[in-house]
């Protein structure tokens, strides 16, 4: 369900998205994206970093990357997620502890969403976001000199209707 709402937020963004389960190929997947200079954003569920396998596999997201995002998705209807919240964020920080501890900067991770419009409007924003600092570092490299694109970080995961 929740790669429907990421794929729902990103079409929303006028974005062309495409869903991958995590795997051992994230390594090649941070590449590709690094190389095609497109945005990625990884979905993180938090009962899952409990398990030592599903660690393992996110470690690659560790490592800071301006076109790269990280989104923990909370169940605010999951009385137990929310009782365990403070032991599972523990378990984030230990998980990935340059991204969720060193930054806590809403373009490049956010771990707030607890509902289905939160999380939409995090999404939105955050590929929205990442987006546009990709194409300052594009204009930046390129010795550009003209003002560049403006941010959209105010915007705090209010989905728009429509």
């Amino acid at each position: 369900m929740v790669s429907f709402i990421a794929q729902e937020a990103a079409t929303r963004e006028r974005f062309l998205s495409d869903f991958q389960s995590l795997d051992d190929a994230l390594p090649h997947h941070l590449k590709d994206a690094e190389d095609r200079q497109i945005v990625l954003v990884v979905l993180v569920d938090p009962w899952s970093l409990t398990l030592e396998n599903y660690r393992k596999m996110i470690a690659p997201c560790d490592e800071l990357r301006p076109f790269c995002a990280i989104i923990v998705t909370w169940n605010a209807e999951d009385k137990e997620a929310e009782s365990s919240r403070p032991l599972l964020q523990v378990v984030l920080g230990q998980s990935l502890p340059r991204v969720a501890v060193a930054i806590r900067h809403p373009a490049f991770f956010r771990d707030s969403p607890d509902s289905r419009a939160r999380l939409q409007g995090e999404i939105q924003a955050t590929v929205t976001e990442v987006y546009m600092r990709m194409l300052q570092a594009r204009s930046a490299k390129l010795g550009l000199t003209a003002d560049p694109p403006p941010s959209v970080s105010n915007a705090q995961g209010v989905p728009r209707s429509g």
